[in-house]
């Protein structure tokens, strides 16, 4: 995963497959709607929390950085 850039107000992160080099762009809410699904379908697996959204440090890049990596 590359890092985050402001879309709107919001922050998209960039996801690039290294085996076929396809690239997409992501929000949080797309991490959060995987996570719900996987703890859904797989109950009783643990599954890894997602780092918590932050509202007034959103955009510090050092924020983003270790968000990125969490993600």
């Amino acid at each position: 995963m590359e890092g985050g850039f402001f879309e709107q107000g919001y922050v998209l992160y960039k996801i690039v497959t290294p085996s076929e080099n396809w690239a997409v762009m992501r929000r949080y809410s797309d991490f959060e709607w995987l996570r719900t699904q996987l703890s859904d379908r797989h109950p009783g697996y643990p599954i890894p929390p997602i780092a918590r959204k932050g509202a007034f440090r959103k955009f510090d890049e050092d924020y983003l950085r270790k968000r990125k990596t969490i993600l």
